[in-house]
């Protein structure tokens, strides 16, 4: 090709010598290596000179030109004072003391054609980034690598290994390496970052570009919000693709004290939709738009369904659905029905007549409604209730009225119903189990479904980062605990079929452990000692199964030299407790024997001296 140009050259052929060039660079779709740029690099020479013989200017090199020397700058004020800039500009023509990017967790900076990183690996070279990332060994650790290029528009670079398999993104990666990143520069003085792709490269779906960006701002926020430094680096956006540019531009004015409310008030997010998603502390796509959905009816007093497997948070969720209502200034009480089945669901829920049941004069016969009047009930496990529960919920539901157990008189109540279950109604319908009317009265209104844990991946570190942040916040904990960076990948290729309450109670126990043996890190060894329990313990739609399967769990590490016997110092106290003070009004003491076979009638040993050891129980096995 260059023959020919030469050949033109010669022959004083330069009109043929600039349409020649024209048409071999509309060609080139893209330049994905070093010898593709300086291909691109030379024909744009031989087109340069073409122009200059004809005595043309060059459109193409003066747009450039004038790009380069004055780029679209957007500047939004931020927070405290702050402004961030939001420029059109190729971060290699933006002078600034640090780039700040990210990268791939294990391919490093071959990970993506069109990345930034592709751009400085071939510009570096590889033997050069691998020399400078063995010396900063270990970066992992602190979510970010340094690298030095003098010869660059900024003479360092920093690089967050939020980019994993299947060209994902690790938020708690990302978040926490902007965190540490913008620590670094401002503890070094540095006074101007750019900011460039940021995991852009690594999807095409506007949502997750969305939450990526969600992620970086709320961080920057963050940061600028707690730090104790004074002066902090500028920090500028740097786009060529302004679709890119305009995501960015919409998430920092929603983030802006004067953009805020207006700008949430017209998109998609509401400010109690983005509560809530901050709250269930998630980063999985699915998850967030089965929030945004639900959100809507925080404040109307639809009843919700609440669907998901046993320990991913439906609880939780009613709960913080709850502590975001009009409601949230009265109570929230939740029962399980699952527990609870028979006339002690109903007396729980519906309350009692105390008079109509003997041996019960101090009880009140409270129903949950009148626990939390004005307030939220959440059922849970709903497909576990009988038909008498469900008629009489049903009416609940039509009428707000109800009948307590032993009494004809009706009452009225103004609660706000939550359910749950980890069932599938419409088969329990077909098979008889579930009221036809209430399943149409509550499946077609407000339904969400909590992915398990084993599908939102990167929500297990958000978790795990959580519980660990929690017990480092107590003040009586001096040991602060860590987790080492192998840990997490080894706790996210688990299968946590008992989801985020699984896991809560795993890493408790680690940290208990730790804590004992005064370790600071919890390690990938420390966990593969005594890994999760990878079977489901609600694998039957039974209760009986259920609690089958919960106390071969705890008789399977019960320790009999430290722990004692197994009945009679923990299922005794435990039963003893459930009998004396949960089912209060509906036995009397005296009848513990005959029904349990623990003496009421003697209070050294009997079923008072048996309740008292129940503190004790909760205290060991808290964590179990």
């Amino acid at each position: 090709m260059f023959e020919k140009f030469e050949e033109l050259i010669e022959q004083k052929d330069f009109k043929s010598l600039k349409n020649l060039c024209d048409e071999e660079l509309f060609s080139i779709s893209g330049a994905n290596s070093q010898e593709d740029h300086l291909y691109f690099e030379k024909i744009l020479e031989y087109r340069i000179l073409a122009n200059n013989k004809l005595g043309l200017l060059d459109d193409e090199i003066r747009h450039t030109i004038w790009k380069m020397k004055n780029p679209f700058i957007k500047e939004i004020d931020f927070i405290d004072g702050k402004k961030i800039r939001l420029i059109e500009s190729h971060a290699y023509m933006f002078k600034c003391d640090a780039f700040v990017n990210t990268m791939h967790l294990t391919k490093h900076f071959d990970y993506s054609k069109k990345s930034f990183s592709h751009d400085l690996l071939h510009k570096l070279g590889k033997e050069e980034i691998d020399r400078q990332i063995e010396i900063e060994a270990g970066f992992e650790k602190k979510c970010f690598l340094k690298l030095e290029h003098e010869n660059l528009s900024a003479p360092q670079s920093f690089h967050i290994p939020a980019v994993i398999e299947d060209n994902k993104i690790d938020y708690d990666v990302l978040e926490k390496g902007i965190k540490n990143i913008l620590e670094y520069a401002s503890s070094k003085g540095l006074t101007k970052l750019g900011f460039v792709a940021l995991g852009m490269e690594t999807t095409n779906d506007i949502s997750v570009k969305e939450l990526i960006i969600d992620s970086i701002i709320s961080e920057i926020q963050s940061f600028i919000k707690t730090t104790h430094y004074k002066r902090i680096p500028e920090i500028n956006f740097l786009f060529i693709n302004i679709h890119s540019f305009s995501l960015f531009e919409k998430a920092i004015v929603s983030y802006s004290e004067l953009g805020r409310f207006n700008y949430l008030a017209n998109e998609k997010l509401s400010q109690k939709q983005y509560a809530l998603i901050r709250q269930m502390q998630t980063k999985d796509t699915e998850f967030i738009k089965e929030l945004k959905k639900i959100s809507y009816h925080l404040d109307e007093d639809t009843v919700v369904l609440i669907l998901g497997e046993t320990g991913v948070g439906k609880s939780y969720l009613a709960e913080a659905m709850h502590n975001l209502s009009s409601r949230s200034g009265q109570k929230f009480k939740g029962i399980n029905c699952a527990i609870n089945t028979g006339s002690f669901l109903y007396s729980n829920v519906f309350g009692f007549n105390p008079h109509s049941f003997s041996g019960t004069s101090r009880a009140t016969g409270e129903s949950i409604f009148e626990a939390a009047v004005n307030g939220t009930v959440f059922l849970d496990e709903i497909g576990y209730a009988d038909y008498e529960f469900q008629t009489a919920l049903l009416t609940f539901l039509d009428k707000k009225t109800y009948r307590k157990a032993g009494d004809q008189k009706d009452f009225k109540a103004d609660v706000r119903i939550v359910l749950g279950t980890n069932q599938d109604l419409e088969n329990l319908v077909r098979e008889k189990k579930f009221l036809p009317d209430l399943y149409e009265r509550i499946a077609n209104q407000a339904v969400i479904k909590i992915p398990p844990l084993r599908s939102r991946v990167n929500d297990i570190a958000l978790f795990a980062d959580h519980v660990i942040s929690e017990y480092n916040k107590e003040e009586k904990n001096n040991v602060k605990i860590t987790l080492d960076p192998k840990a997490y990948e080894f706790l996210k290729n688990q299968k946590f079929p008992g989801n985020v309450r699984q896991l809560k109670y795993y890493l408790e126990k680690k940290i208990a452990d730790c804590k004992f043996q005064r370790i600071n890190t919890i390690t990938e060894a420390i966990l593969k000692e005594d890994p999760p329990r990878a079977y489901r313990l609600d694998s039957s739609n039974s209760p009986f199964e259920i609690l089958e399967n919960l106390l071969k769990e705890f008789l399977s590490k019960w320790d009999s030299e430290s722990d004692g016997k197994f009945k009679n110092d923990f299922l005794d106290p435990l039963l003893s407790k459930i009998y004396l003070h949960d089912l209060s009004g509906l036995y009397k003491k005296t009848d513990s024997y005959r029904i349990l076979g623990i003496d009421g009638t003697r209070g050294d040993k009997g079923i008072e001296e048996k309740a008292k050891q129940y503190e004790k129980i909760t205290e060991k096995f808290k964590n179990f």
